[in-house]
């Protein structure tokens, strides 16, 4: 299973397309779980909406605001995955995503992978031309290759 971790702080305005872009995902094993950083608007009530009528896993965390590393940290110790996913509030993902990732960490036996990319035109992207770079863990101590 994999943790989709969503910090978020002030989001009502996004979390809605974020959420969709998980839950029309063609991978279905996961979790969500969303970590609000403080908050003072009203994204825990879009948050509770938006899953009322749905039959998925989620969990909704509040925290005292203390950014975005400390909400993605909180997502982790309360994930019960195998596998962690991070999505910003403030972004969407191609509804193939986990299922390309997932594929590529069972074929490659990788136990990491990340990747970069924009798009914004969902229609029109041809995803199978995906290029693999492998580095080093001394080269990721040293050099951010994600964005």
């Amino acid at each position: 299973m994999i943790s989709v971790i969503i910090p978020c702080y002030n989001s009502a305005k996004t979390i809605i397309l974020v959420l969709n872009s998980v839950i029309n995902q063609t991978y279905k094993n996961y979790e969500i779980l969303i970590v609000d950083d403080g908050s003072n608007d009203n994204t825990k009530d879009l948050v509770h909406d938006f899953f009322k009528d749905k039959h998925i896993n989620y969990k909704y965390i509040y925290q005292q605001n203390s950014g975005p590393s400390s909400a993605r940290n909180n997502g982790v110790q309360n994930s019960s995955g195998e596998y962690i996913a991070f999505l910003d509030s403030d972004d969407e993902w191609h509804f193939q995503k986990l299922e390309i990732q997932m594929k590529l960490i069972f074929e490659k036996n990788l136990n990491f992978l990340a990747s970069t990319y924009t798009y914004d035109n969902l229609e029109n992207e041809n995803i199978d031309e995906i290029e693999l770079r492998q580095y080093s863990f001394k080269k990721l101590l040293f050099s951010n290759k994600f964005s």
